[in-house]
């Protein structure tokens, strides 16, 4: 997943001066973590050195930097938003890949997705007025399985998941805000938020 952002971030970082890297995420239920990583790990067995697994199975919404001081507010804003956003379910449907680094769970309906991302424009203003690259949204998200596939591999990890049927209901009811201070740090957890009920 990180990949997606690590290219850009890199690019703008060396003149954007001393921020953090953020990743704005929805968290699954532990039944769904249980099935990908089983995916994940039945991956490995036939590819023992090809991949490696996520640490947490969450749907990544939005990247962005932002200089420390600018974080309470952001705080702030994005508890603002998703207390006003009801939970809902997301459903899961078959595999598919990125080439040539991952393989993911494909989200069917992203409407519900799509409007957390219209609430996230006026964060995105204020990350703008600090001259901050603009925040980056996957604008279909998805579940990876595996990432950092190494490139000859793909297509027959992915040939292997083809074959195979995967459908799962999830409820979304957390956004999970990570932070790191460097490309090749982890990100950490620094704020849970619930949606309503």
């Amino acid at each position: 997943m990180e990949g997606l952002y690590q290219s850009t971030h890199a690019l703008n970082k060396q003149s954007y001066g001393h921020s953090s890297e953020y990743l704005l995420a929805f968290r699954t239920d532990a039944a769904l973590q249980e099935q990908v990583h089983a995916a994940g790990r039945e991956l490995l067995q036939h590819f023992p050195s090809g991949a490696s697994l996520p640490q947490q199975a969450q749907l990544t919404l939005a990247a962005f930097q932002a200089r420390p001081e600018m974080e309470p507010t952001l705080l702030r804003w994005l508890h603002r938003i998703v207390a006003s956003q009801k939970a809902f379910t997301a459903e899961l449907n078959n595999y598919s890949g990125f080439p040539p680094h991952m393989i993911y769970l494909r989200v069917q309906d992203h409407t519900p997705f799509q409007q957390f991302i219209r609430q996230l424009q006026v964060i995105d203003q204020y990350i703008r007025s600090d001259d901050a690259p603009p925040m980056q949204f996957v604008q279909r998200l998805h579940l990876p399985v595996a990432e950092h596939i190494v490139p000859e591999s793909y297509q027959q990890m992915l040939s292997l998941y083809a074959q195979q049927d995967f459908h799962a209901s999830c409820p979304i009811k957390e956004l999970v805000v990570l932070r790191r201070q460097h490309a090749f740090d982890a990100y950490q957890c620094i704020q849970l938020f619930h949606l309503a009920a």
